[in-house]
């Protein structure tokens, strides 16, 4: 296993240790806001917001004249208030299971995308800006000296900052209207209004949970979303999906914030078996490219790869999916092979692994949910490689790639494998016998909402 970053390490860096210390200084309406901007600076520190000018400007009218989004008229008062700030239907589906077993009278579901009938541009509230903000912030940065570090996204970083000021009243506005009983966020840690809502709840002494968003692993240093989640983390509870990712998240939270729950997508069962000894329709599922420097090369590197790979065995066919972040545009001509197909981006994961003999994976999710399959996951390792569990099914080379599956069309090596693998799902996902995984979520929720008010009242005493 590598060694785990140290919580903080990355304070030592420049441009992040002074931006933490300018938004923790800013504090505006005792709020700190370092949490709010982490997922944006590591984001420029990684180089990767990948935004044009033209994305810049989009950024910087989005913050200046609809800093909100339009949320239904719900009742939420003294009910658990859930949100889902994001478009995509795969997360909002887990959420959706996750709390399926709340009744409506007990939880509110804010989910703005689906609220406004899917329509991106229906999502947001115009406002007029306040000009005297502005100006303030300006000053503000003016006097940091962040332009060194943000360049070119230093305008843009002023108007995020207009947008979590005015974030910031919007919810507490919402939250003295209506006091909710406790607050569960999809994944504040990476979405800007998730961890603008967190923060005020905090400030109101409401309790806030957070979903885990991916899995946790033992990451090179490089990979800078976990250690957003991970070192970022302000909810005062964060759901896990098992043991091996409370252990990551447990270098830098404290145990009694961590809760066993499982992943809502899954129920216990033994992988199938369905040993082959023809391994010949695979699928590579390329990684998101927004996670670290060099995930975009690490992508190339595996096409190529599995290019080489299917020139020395001619009965190989793969598919290839790409993440739904990610663009076709960006592997403009890497694909062209006979035996290679892109499929389309909305085609599930499900549907892949139920027609796939085996995948090439490098730091997908999709690796863990493979488990369930029963076929080898061949996992690409290289400098950014995360390690989700031990290096059995690791290549780093068109030749390794080949032996690896040839040794595993053999039963034995195959029933080795299935073996690996389910110890490897039972430390990946907390299971409780008998018991749906959305009933867990409700049973650990309404428990930690109840120790938290209790220790609450003791503490006032």
């Amino acid at each position: 296993m590598k060694k785990r970053s140290p919580k903080g390490y990355y304070e030592t860096v420049p441009l992040i240790r002074d931006s933490k210390e300018f938004f923790e200084f800013i504090n505006f309406r005792d709020i700190n806001l370092w949490p709010i901007f982490a997922n944006e600076v590591y984001r420029i520190y990684c180089k990767k917001p990948h935004k044009s000018y033209m994305g810049i400007l989009k950024s910087i009218i989005i913050s200046l004249f609809f800093p909100e989004k339009k949320l239904p008229k719900k009742d939420f008062q003294n009910k658990i208030l859930a949100t889902y700030f994001k478009p995509r239907s795969d997360h909002r589906n887990f959420v959706m299971a996750a709390l399926a077993d709340f009744k409506k009278n007990e939880l509110c579901l804010i989910d703005p995308f689906k609220d406004n009938a899917g329509s991106y541009l229906h999502v947001f509230k115009f406002s007029f800006p306040s000009i005297k903000k502005i100006i303030r912030i300006v000053k503000y940065f003016n006097k940091s000296g962040l332009i060194k570090h943000y360049k070119k996204y230093y305008w843009m970083m002023i108007f995020l900052t207009y947008r979590a000021f005015r974030q910031v009243e919007w919810f507490e506005n919402i939250i003295k209207n209506q006091p909710p009983k406790a607050i569960v966020c999809f994944s504040p840690a990476t979405t800007f209004e998730e961890m603008v809502l967190t923060q005020v709840a905090k400030k109101y002494e409401i309790p806030t949970f957070a979903m885990q968003h991916g899995p946790f692993n033992d990451l090179s240093e490089e990979v800078f979303v976990p250690l957003i989640t991970c070192e970022n983390m302000q909810s005062d509870y964060i759901l896990v999906w098992g043991k091996s990712s409370a252990d990551v998240i447990g270098s830098y939270i404290d145990a009694d914030q961590i809760i066993l729950a499982g992943n809502p997508k899954y129920i216990y069962k033994k992988n199938i078996n369905r040993h082959s000894n023809k391994l010949i329709n695979g699928t590579l599922f390329l990684d998101e490219t927004s996670k670290r420097q060099n995930s975009l090369q690490s992508n190339i590197n595996l096409i190529k790869i599995t290019k080489k790979f299917i020139d020395n065995n001619k009965e190989i066919c793969i598919q290839v999916k790409i993440h739904p972040l990610d663009k076709l545009d960006n592997y403009k001509g890497l694909l062209n092979h006979e035996r290679i197909t892109v499929v389309d981006k909305g085609l599930s994961v499900k549907e892949l692994l139920d027609c796939s003999d085996f995948i090439l994976v490098h730091n997908t999710a999709v690796a863990s949910e493979s488990l369930f399959y029963g076929i080898p996951v061949l996992r690409y390792k290289d400098s950014g490689y995360g390690q989700f569990w031990r290096d059995f099914d690791t290549f780093s080379s068109p030749e390794e790639l080949t032996k690896l599956l040839s040794a595993m069309q053999e039963k034995g090596n195959y029933n080795k494998l299935m073996k690996e693998y389910n110890k490897v799902l039972m430390n990946f996902f907390y299971f409780e016998k008998d018991t749906k995984v959305s009933k867990i979520y409700y049973n650990k929720i309404n428990q930690a909402i109840e120790r938290y008010y209790e220790k609450r009242f003791h503490s006032k005493k």
